[in-house]
C-alpha cells in the first residue's frame, strides 16, 4: 500500500518543486507554496497512518546501527529551526558533555520521535523558547540510557487531558484540532516506538505556561566507543584561552558556556552590550585581553561598536569577534564579517562541532575575514566545481512509471546533468549496462520484468570481471524499515525514498560522484 500511495505522490510533490523554480508571478507562487505545503502535510498523515499499522500488527523492527547521538540530536534542531523563526521563536539545543560518543541502535526512529516533539513544541508556542535537550540518564559496561526533554513556552495542557495525550486519534479538544491541525497520531507513535527502545514517555506541563516532553531511551554501547574521542573533551588549541560571551538570552549563555569550558577556555558572560562593554574595560585596565568573543545580534541590536571595541582598541587586536544569529538576520551578519567587524559568524542552532571548528580555526589560522566567513558558508567556487562535476555524468534512469520518469529526467536536468538516458524496466536497463558504461543507475525497486533488486543483482555479476563498478541508487517508495538493508543486500550502493527532493538528490549524485573520482 506505501508503494501505490508514495509513487503518484512523488509526482505531485517533485513536479511541484520544479515548478517552483520556473518564472511565476507572486500570486501563482503562493499557489505552489500552498500545494507543496499541503502535500508535505499528507504525506506526513500517511507516514504516520502506515507506522501505526505496522506497531499495531507488531511488523515494526528497530535497526541496530552504530550512531552518533550528538549529531543525531543537533540535525533535529537545525532542520525545525527555519519553522520556529518563522514564528520568532527560538530553538535551543541543550547537550549533555558526558553523552557517549557512538551508541548502537536505531538512530532513524530516534530522530523521528525528537522530530514529532520537538515539531508539536513549535507548533502550540506562539511566543517564546522551546529547549531540546539531551543527557546521559545512566550507563552500565554495556548500555547507555538517553534523556532526551523538549520544553516549551506554549499553551500548556491542562492535567485532566495529559492522560489521553498517548492515545491514538485524540487531541485535547476540538478547538485545537481546528487551530493548529494535526490527526493526533504523532504522540501514540512516539509512545510505542520508546517503549520498543525500552523506555518511557511523559509529560509536565501546566496550563497556559507551557509544557515538557521527556523520554528515556535505551541504547547498547557500540564497541568502537573507544576508539572515537568525545566533542566535548580538552581542545589543546583553545584550552586557557579566554572568551567573552555577550548574549541577551541565558539559555544561549548557558550552551556557550557549557561547551567553552569543556574545551578548557576560561569564559565571561555578560547579557548586554553595556555590560560586555564594561568587561572589555576592566579587562584592558588589569593589561589583559580576550582571545575571542561570541556576540549574540538577535536582541543586543546594533553591536558595531562592542565589536569595533574589541577589533581596534589598544591592547585587544588579538581579539577576535565571532557573530552568531538566526537565518533570518544572515545578510546582516555577512555585512559586519564583510566590512571586518567580525570575523566570522554562525547560524543557530549552533552545533558544537561548528562552533568548535570556528574557534579553532579564527584563533589557530592566519585568514582574511572573507576566508574565516567561509567556516559557515558555501563559496561560489565550490558550488561552480559541484555543478561542474554533476554535468560529466552518465546517468541511467530505471522507472517503469511515466511521471516519475519525467519528474527523474527534470530534475537532473535542473542539476546539469545532460547525459540521461531512461528506461521503463529492469530488464531494458540491464541490457543497456550490457552495451555501455554508466556512471550512475537511479534505480525503481518496483518494476515489471525485472525489478529493481533483481536487477541491481544482475549488474553485479556483469561485474565480477570488469574493473568498472556502477554506482547504483535504489528508489524506493515504501518508506519503510528495512528498506535501506534490502537495498544494500541487492548490491545497491544507496537509496533514496519517494517523493526525491531536488537537494538531496543532489547531494546524493554528488557524493557519489566524488567517489569515483
Amino acid at each position: 500500500m506505501s508503494h501505490e500511495i508514495r509513487t503518484p505522490m512523488n509526482g505531485v510533490m517533485s513536479m511541484t518543486e520544479l515548478l517552483q523554480n520556473t518564472p511565476l508571478s507572486a500570486e501563482q507562487q503562493d499557489y505552489l507554496q500552498t500545494l507543496r505545503v499541503s502535500g508535505e502535510n499528507l504525506l506526513l498523515i500517511i507516514d504516520d497512518i502506515l507506522d501505526l499499522s505496522k506497531l499495531e500488527a507488531r511488523e515494526m523492527h528497530l535497526e541496530k546501527l552504530d550512531f552518533d547521538p550528538v549529531s543525531s540530536v543537533e540535525a533535529v534542531a537545525d532542520l525545525l529551526a527555519p519553522q520556529a523563526n518563522a514564528k520568532g521563536i527560538e530553538v535551543f539545543t541543550l547537550l549533555d558533555t558526558n553523552l557517549p560518543v557512538v551508541l548502537r541502535g536505531d538512530p532513524t526512529r530516534l530522530r523521528q520521535v525528537i522530530m514529532n516533539l520537538v515539531g508539536n513544541a513549535i507548533k502550540f508556542t506562539e511566543q517564546g523558547e522551546v529547549q531540546l535537550q539531551a543527557s546521559l540518564y545512566d550507563e552500565t559496561d554495556t548500555t547507555a540510557t538517553i534523556t532526551i526533554a523538549i520544553q516549551d513556552t506554549g499553551i500548556g495542557i491542562a492535567p485532566e487531558n495529559q492522560k489521553i495525550l498517548f492515545q491514538p486519534f485524540t487531541q485535547v479538544d476540538a478547538s485545537t484540532t481546528r487551530k493548529y491541525g494535526g490527526t493526533g497520531l504523532g504522540l501514540a507513535i512516539c509512545k510505542q516506538l520508546v517503549e520498543m527502545m525500552h523506555g518511557n514517555i511523559e509529560v509536565k506541563s501546566e496550563l497556559g505556561r507551557g509544557s515538557v516532553f521527556s523520554f528515556n531511551a535505551v541504547f547498547e554501547k557500540s564497541k568502537w566507543q573507544s576508539a572515537n574521542t568525545s566533542i566535548f573533551q580538552i581542545q589543546p588549541q583553545l584550552q586557557h584561552k579566554r572568551l567573552l560571551i555577550v548574549d541577551p538570552h541565558p539559555t544561549s549563555r548557558r550552551i556557550l558556556s557549557s561547551y567553552a569550558l569543556a574545551w578548557g577556555m576560561s569564559v565571561t558572560e555578560s547579557d548586554s552590550i553595556s555590560v560586555g562593554l564594561a568587561s572589555l574595560d576592566r579587562t584592558i585596565a588589569i593589561g589583559q585581553y580576550y582571545d575571542v568573543a561570541i556576540a549574540n545580534l538577535d536582541g543586543l541590536g546594533d553591536c558595531r561598536e562592542l565589536l569595533e571595541k574589541l577589533g581596534k582598541s589598544p591592547g585587544n587586536q588579538r581579539t577576535y569577534s565571532i557573530i552568531c544569529t538566526s537565518s533570518s538576520s544572515r545578510e546582516q551578519a555577512t555585512s559586519l564579517v564583510e566590512q571586518d567587524f567580525a570575523y566570522a559568524y554562525l547560524i543557530k542552532p549552533i552545533r558544537a562541532s561548528r562552533l568548535l571548528e570556528c574557534l579553532t580555526s579564527v584563533l589557530n589560522t592566519e585568514l582574511s575575514s572573507g576566508e574565516t566567513a567561509l567556516v559557515t558558508t558555501l563559496n561560489n567556487k565550490h558550488i561552480t566545481q559541484h555543478l561542474d562535476l554533476l554535468a560529466h555524468l552518465r546517468i541511467l534512469v530505471a522507472e517503469d512509471n511515466l511521471v516519475n520518469q519525467k519528474v527523474a529526467l527534470r530534475q537532473l536536468k535542473s542539476l546539469g546533468c545532460t547525459a540521461i538516458t531512461c528506461t521503463a524496466n529492469g530488464q531494458e536497463a540491464l541490457d543497456l549496462l550490457k552495451q555501455q558504461n554508466y556512471d550512475i543507475v537511479l534505480m525503481d525497486c518496483q518494476m515489471p520484468v525485472l525489478d529493481g533488486y533483481e536487477t541491481t543483482h544482475a549488474i553485479r555479476q556483469l561485474e565480477i570481471n570488469s574493473h568498472h563498478k556502477t554506482v547504483v541508487i535504489g528508489l524506493t517508495a515504501n518508506a519503510m524499515k528495512g528498506d535501506r538493508e534490502k537495498c544494500l543486500a541487492a548490491g545497491m550502493n544507496d537509496y533514496l525514498s519517494k517523493p526525491v527532493a531536488l537537494d538531496e538528490l543532489s547531494a546524493m549524485l554528488y557524493t557519489w560522484a566524488v567517489s569515483q573520482r
